[in-house]
């Protein structure tokens, strides 16, 4: 499948200063429509939150290396992001929250629980969240917890026990004629109708003796979204379809273990059906791509700086999506929390980042370059990656001037094939799509 970005037109959609004082207007099957009309609805999207509980341990040089990964990933601070994340929730009052995928470290039992424990603090009858797993989340053999420099493996959670712990979460509303995968529509009176499909291949992670990334769209289940599909238009409701993998390629070397293995027979079904909204995760940066109107957004992951989440404005048939980010020093001044690490958190988290992009120098030529070339070059690969992984746009004919650009050209290999990638694809602003009927 040719796949090609096309950047969305500016649209203004008026918003009504009430929208955040109103009642949610979700309800699942059997639940009571709100008494007060409403014509909008507010939704934000999370994905890739890789929340680690305290329980499993935070002392020792087992837990330090696992809390620094080398992806960037802040596993030391995900307790305190996502407090900040749920007291954000719960002070903006969106209509819904869904949280696409990869919600724990290793699908850790302890991990799930305690995550749950965060979400109950969200008032439903204001917010409702909605989750699905992703290939970290269930029969997970890499759980483990931390004492001193020892690694001990630690409960994961079947599929069934997923279902038990987030039953509050959309997990109530799974279809009844598959007991091995956590499908569900919301149902929502007003807007987007919203199908969370579970494309994780997790029946073998432990027999493999790893957890299984790629991802696949059951074929079974095809009649079944097709179904949905055609109810939700027939009831004047967009539907948006959420997968924890990707529809589109996101980037060249993110394809196999990251694009639905069968994404093009799941995209003629979606096409068919008139969806132009997919969410998903696991890729970790920011990301829009449109084919043939159907546009799908790769959220950042929320563990990586600067923990970035969406929102979903729906009104009169339009929805339009932006980004936020989580305020972890405005958050720990209004907690009166003395660390300096949260209050100065911006520079902190982009310092640790920084360092864990700095494994990036170990492919530049050091016999071709000086270290300060060296340095240069590194400096303006840690700056390019971060403005990737936030989807934010550049000036990308300044870059291409800039010396260091010119040297990592010539140090050529992966290094410059990945910067060339990025120069050529920021071209438009992945943190902004209008999505029109």
């Amino acid at each position: 499948m040719h796949l090609s970005k096309k950047s969305p037109r500016l649209f203004l959609v008026c918003m009504l200063l009430c929208l955040l004082l109103e009642q949610s207007g979700l309800t699942a099957a059997g639940a009571e429509s709100p008494s007060v009309p409403k014509d909008s609805l507010t939704i934000f999207i999370a994905s890739d939150l890789h929340y680690l509980s305290p329980s499993l341990g935070t002392q020792g040089a087992a837990y330090e290396q696992a809390s620094v990964p080398q992806d960037g990933k802040t596993i030391r601070d995900i307790d305190t992001i996502i407090d900040a994340f749920v007291d954000e929730i719960i002070a903006e009052q969106p209509d819904m929250v869904l949280l696409t995928g990869d919600l724990t470290f290793n699908g850790e039992k302890a991990s799930h629980q305690g995550l749950a424990e965060k979400l109950a603090r969200i008032d439903p009858g204001v917010t409702k969240v909605y989750v699905l797993p992703g290939n970290h989340d269930i029969n997970n053999p890499y759980a483990v917890r931390f004492e001193g420099d020892r690694t001990i493996p630690a409960d994961s959670v079947t599929a069934q026990e997923f279902a038990e712990i987030y039953a509050d979460y959309g997990m109530s509303l799974i279809r009844e004629e598959k007991d091995h995968s956590l499908d569900y529509v919301v149902q929502s009176p007003v807007g987007p109708w919203i199908m969370m499909l579970d494309t994780n291949q997790y029946e073998q992670n432990i027999e493999f003796g790893y957890p299984v990334s790629e991802g696949k769209v059951d074929e079974g289940l095809f009649p079944w979204i097709k179904h949905m599909g055609e109810k939700a238009k027939k009831e004047g409701h967009p539907l948006i379809t959420v997968t924890h993998q990707n529809l589109y390629r996101h980037h060249p070397r993110l394809t196999t273990g990251y694009v639905l293995t069968n994404n093009t027979k799941f995209f003629e079904l979606v096409f068919s059906l008139g969806v132009k909204l997919h969410f998903s995760g696991h890729i970790h940066f920011q990301d829009i791509v449109t084919y043939e109107g159907v546009s799908e957004v790769t959220s950042q992951a929320l563990c990586l700086y600067p923990h970035q989440y969406g929102v979903v404005q729906y009104k009169n048939g339009v929805m339009e999506y932006t980004t936020r980010r989580v305020d972890l020093s405005g958050w720990a001044r209004a907690k009166g929390i003395s660390d300096s690490s949260l209050l100065e958190y911006d520079a902190y988290a982009r310092a640790r980042l920084d360092a864990a992009l700095s494994a990036l120098a170990d492919q530049i030529d050091t016999e071709r370059f000086t270290p300060q070339q060296r340095e240069q070059m590194l400096a303006l690969v840690q700056q390019m990656s971060y403005h990737y992984i936030c989807g934010e746009n550049v000036d990308t004919a300044t870059v291409k001037e800039l010396e260091a650009y010119k040297l990592l050209i010539q140090n050529g290999g992966d290094l410059a094939a990945h910067l060339q990638f990025i120069v050529e694809d920021d071209r438009m602003d992945d943190t902004y799509l209008v999505v029109t009927p």
